[in-house]
């Protein structure tokens, strides 16, 4: 049986590999994650999909610390589950997972 002086490097480096391949969202796909839930809200408002609130959204979550955060934050899997969500409910279930 190895010893735990042996086995510990071997972890660290299977950790870091872990989680080194969750690939980070990107601010394209940020971008695109708040102009897909601002449509989608939209719809669900009653709204046209790409009437001036959403245009207004996408704007203001330029300043937005919670949007400006999405890339260091999110992983690129939970932008794609949300880009594919079709109500803000499934998009939000998309981002806590």
């Amino acid at each position: 049986m190895p010893s735990l002086r042996r086995a510990a490097p071997i972890l660290v480096v299977a950790l870091s590999a872990i989680v080194g391949c969750r690939k980070k969202a990107t601010a394209a796909d940020c971008e695109a994650l708040v102009r897909h839930f601002a449509e989608v809200s939209a719809r669900e408002g009653g709204l046209d999909g790409g009437a001036a609130e959403v245009a207004a959204v996408v704007h203001s979550a330029k300043t937005d610390p919670d949007a400006l955060a999405c890339a260091d934050e999110l992983e690129e899997r939970q932008v794609r589950c949300a880009l594919a969500a079709t109500t803000s409910e499934a998009i939000l279930e998309c981002l806590e997972r």
